[in-house]
């Protein structure tokens, strides 16, 4: 399955989300940049091949991942909070 430049396959890291074209994890890229790493730096240093829209679409990837992610709190029951004082 391809959504824009990031590739989702079975047989390519198991299943990992990666830069269509390569076996470069969409986590990598983020990470990289997280460290503060630069779209530059990365491809210079680390990926020559990438582009920056390679870097921008697992920017977007990630960004729509998080956005349509649910999340379930779960509340402890009063009385074992009490306890927990």
């Amino acid at each position: 399955m391809k959504m824009g430049g990031i590739e989702i396959n079975p047989k390519i890291m198991v299943g990992q989300p990666v830069i269509a074209g390569t076996r470069i994890p969409v986590y990598v890229i983020i990470d990289l940049l997280a460290d503060g790493l630069s779209d530059k730096e990365i491809m210079k240093d680390y990926y020559p091949n990438l582009t920056k829209n390679d870097i921008q679409q697992a920017l977007r990837y990630s960004a729509k991942i998080i956005k349509n992610e649910e999340i379930t709190f779960l509340e402890k029951p009063e009385k074992n909070r009490q306890a927990a004082l």
